[in-house]
């Protein structure tokens, strides 16, 4: 697996696939992201943790 790093402000989103990934809001550390995909849309998914630290949620690895 290879990893991607990118740069995304609130409202702005990244194709991974057949996945699309839009950042909703940051909160400190915490990051809420929408997935949508082939199987429709995953609830706004809190993600949390230090730089560096992988997290998985709904089908996609994010690094926070």
């Amino acid at each position: 697996m290879q990893d991607h790093f990118f740069d995304l402000e609130p409202g702005q989103s990244v194709r991974l696939g057949e996945y699309r990934v839009t950042l909703l809001e940051v909160d400190g550390q915490a990051a809420v992201l929408e997935i949508d995909g082939p199987d429709g849309f995953a609830d706004p998914a809190p993600v949390s943790g230090l730089f560096e630290e992988a997290e998985i949620c709904d089908e996609a690895v994010v690094l926070v």
